[in-house]
């Protein structure tokens, strides 16, 4: 959901920098997972997409968008407001 690097380093599946997305990953990156909750990351990831400050890192195993080092400082409140709802709508997802 989140992965957070130094700066100009490349990471997992070409993320970098402050980056989050989902899958919708290679076959079998999901198995096992319910269907709600595929659904609920794939939503996560996607609500990134359009920002002004955020660039496309996706990859075939991982949909993705980062904000460079400058950018995540700079949103930091839109940021920790995602990141709060996220996790709270996760706490209350069904098993």
């Amino acid at each position: 959901m989140a992965w957070i690097y130094p700066p100009s380093t490349m990471g997992w599946m070409g993320t970098r920098d402050f980056s989050f997305g989902a899958g919708p990953g290679r076959q079998g990156y999901f198995e096992g997972v319910p269907v709600h909750l595929r659904e609920f990351l794939e939503r996560w990831a996607g609500s990134f997409s359009n920002h002004p400050d955020i660039r496309d890192v996706s990859s075939k195993s991982v949909n993705a968008w980062a904000f460079t080092h400058e950018d995540a400082a700079r949103n930091i409140d839109d940021l920790a407001v995602r990141l709060e709802n996220v996790l709270r709508e996760l706490a209350v997802l069904p098993d």
